[in-house]
């Protein structure tokens, strides 16, 4: 599958922000058009790709955005994929890029029980966050979720990352119908 888009944002700022470290755009109404391109194979495969390229306009400035993805899907139960992206922003205040991978592993071990694993690192945090659920579904409207979150920081840019946040959750919905 190919599509392109065509994009038209309009901003109003009503106060100067801070979009990165040493980057700030001033208060005012921006408006931009940028474009993208985006290609996919069929999820349903073994092997399945997808991604999008964007151009264009941004508040003052430029973006280019690119972000390849692949899958490998070896039977119903088992789905491993990684993606990336970056984004390169050129302001008349300044420059600077976002990178971000992610890396996902899913295991369906039934139609009601699965567990779904989520790594991502960006270098604007220079996290590295962690996100695991087991989810069961045993009826339509009923879930039960054991989300744990962990997260690493690296606040010295030396590679040298340790834990700093953690958390575990259960939750259960439940839905009523009448």
């Amino acid at each position: 599958k190919l599509e392109s888009r065509i994009h038209e944002v309009r901003e109003n700022l009503a106060d100067a922000f801070e979009i990165s470290e040493g980057v700030t755009i001033p208060a005012g109404d921006y408006q931009w058009t940028y474009y993208c391109v985006e290609a996919s194979s069929g999820q349903h495969r073994a092997i399945s790709f997808s991604g999008w390229a964007c151009d264009g306009d941004f508040y003052d400035g430029r973006l280019r955005s690119v972000s390849p993805a692949l899958a490998w899907r070896p039977n119903m139960h088992f789905l491993l994929a990684a993606s990336y992206e970056v984004n390169d922003v050129d302001l008349p205040y300044g420059s600077f890029t976002t990178r971000q991978s992610s890396l996902q592993a899913d295991i369906a071990f039934t139609s009601t029980w699965y567990w779904e694993n989520l790594i991502q690192y960006d270098n604007v945090s220079d996290n590295i966050g962690i996100n695991s659920i087991m989810r069961w579904v045993p009826l339509a409207g009923r879930e039960l979720l054991l989300v744990v979150n962990h997260e690493l920081s690296d606040p010295l840019e030396h590679r040298d990352f340790e834990a700093s946040g953690s958390e575990i959750l259960l939750k259960f919905y439940y839905t009523l119908r009448y």
